[in-house]
């Protein structure tokens, strides 16, 4: 539905009452005059959350809303139709029926039941129940010493447990049992090719390794390995 609200809360004076009274009134015979209802909701409506939206309110139940403002909702026939004024807490309301969507079978209602169960607090009663009366039964008492003590044991194990983890691990969390190299062994081998290829520009064979005097004989048709392979030793 859509509503049309004159506030008149109950902390005002008679005067201020009739003067609601017979806006809402004059309002109520406006409609039925033609004019429409959603222009005098944005120009007259003091519920500040609807009245820029035709007075839409969000789809309600029955439970939901005060009974006088409920009843005369769902006592309108059709889409469309208004009520006369009604009076609640709040103040005059006139409504108009947007949409009635009926009431869902069970088969599709069972998923939204089933969830609103689970939640509710009373689902578990019986099982709250059954623990009272097993504790009576065996005579259960709380041992807070020893829940404490099995507290700090579990808390205490977790603590070390972390603390070896973390000594196991290298850099960035890789484990130094996987051969992973710290940040300052990565950087070593980063600089260290450079090193080589300097060295290795120098040499006039072609090939560092072998600059010993061993392979001068040699006819190096490759390099490292390869020249070994086909050199002779000098």
């Amino acid at each position: 539905v859509a509503h049309l609200l004159i506030k008149s809360p109950a902390t005002d004076n008679d005067t201020l009452k009739a003067q609601a009274k017979a806006k809402v009134d004059a309002l109520m015979a406006k409609l039925k005059a033609g004019e429409s209802f959603e222009a005098l909701v944005k120009q007259h409506s003091e519920d500040p959350s609807t009245s820029d939206k035709g007075g839409v309110l969000p789809f309600f139940g029955t439970g939901r809303m005060i009974p006088d403002f409920e009843e005369a909702a769902f006592g309108l026939a059709q889409d469309g139709d208004l009520s006369a004024p009604v009076q609640t807490p709040y103040g005059w309301h006139i409504l108009k029926r947007i949409e009635l969507r009926p009431v869902p079978g069970f088969e599709q209602a069972k998923g939204d039941l089933e969830l609103k169960i689970a939640r509710d607090t009373r689902a578990n009663q019986n099982t709250e129940n059954l623990i009272v009366k097993l504790k009576a039964e065996y005579q259960f008492t709380e041992n807070k010493e020893a829940l404490e003590a099995v507290f700090n044991s579990v808390v205490d194990s977790l603590y070390q447990t972390r603390m070896e983890s973390t000594e196991r691990m290298g850099d960035e969390g890789c484990p130094r049992s996987l051969g992973c190299p710290t940040r300052l062994q990565r950087k070593s081998r980063l600089q260290k090719p450079q090193r080589q290829r300097k060295r290795r520009q120098s040499c006039s064979t072609g090939c560092s390794p072998y600059r010993d005097g061993r392979y001068r004989g040699a006819s190096l048709l490759g390099q490292g390995p390869q020249a070994i392979r086909i050199g002779h030793v000098a």
